[in-house]
């Protein structure tokens, strides 16, 4: 089932027979994660992870506003100091759209996927 709602209509949205209510980041993310999960079980792959994305960016910024850091941003980090350690190019997270890569090959591999 789809739902058409135009611009118009989303100006006028007491119209539409509800409210606009404001709403913590962290519900946000969370209401995200849970459809997620129940996206994926229904096996639509695709929209859940989306959404899982979504989610994992709001929770990682969250994390960050007090001071501590995301398991992705640890995962980073890690995989950074290793690179270094053996003379390899640091990556930044977005190159790889937030996923870590192993090696050259693997780096390759997944950019031209795309």
């Amino acid at each position: 089932m789809h739902l058409k709602v135009s611009t118009e209509a989303l100006k006028h949205h007491d119209d539409l027979g509800f409210r606009m209510r404001k709403i913590a980041k962290f519900e946000v993310a969370e209401e995200q994660l849970f459809d997620c999960l129940n996206l994926f079980v229904e096996g639509r792959y695709y929209s859940a992870s989306t959404l899982a994305g979504a989610a994992e960016e709001i929770f990682s910024k969250l994390l960050n506003s007090r001071g501590e850091q995301s398991q992705l941003d640890e995962a980073h980090e890690f995989e950074s100091m290793i690179r270094t350690s053996v003379g390899q190019n640091v990556r930044s997270k977005s190159s790889t759209g937030g996923r870590s890569i192993q090696t050259e090959k693997q780096f390759e591999a997944y950019r031209y996927k795309k």
